[in-house]
């Protein structure tokens, strides 16, 4: 899944996904269950994302211009996901 603007919220499915943020700043991630690999921003600049992690492992690559905030706050479990539209990606 891919960010295509600032300040955007991705939804992670229940399975294992994989996120890329690009250039783009204040992204914010629901990763769900999984394990997911969330790749953070690396154009020069501060970009800050926020991961909201799963039940399971998620790897977090912040890459060199990244500040990122790892948080668990505000999950939304699979169940709460299928009643959702998730975002367009």
């Amino acid at each position: 899944m891919y960010a295509k603007a600032n300040n955007q919220v991705l939804n992670g499915t229940c399975g294992t996904d994989t996120f890329f943020v690009g250039r783009y700043t204040g992204v914010t991630i629901h990763a769900g269950a999984g394990n997911d690999d969330v790749r953070g921003g690396s154009n020069p600049g501060t970009t800050t994302d926020t991961l909201i992690g799963g039940s399971q492992s998620d790897f977090l690559y912040g890459g060199p211009a990244t500040t990122t905030s790892r948080g668990r706050a505000g999950l939304i479990t699979c169940s709460e996901r299928a009643a959702t539209t998730p975002s367009t990606l």
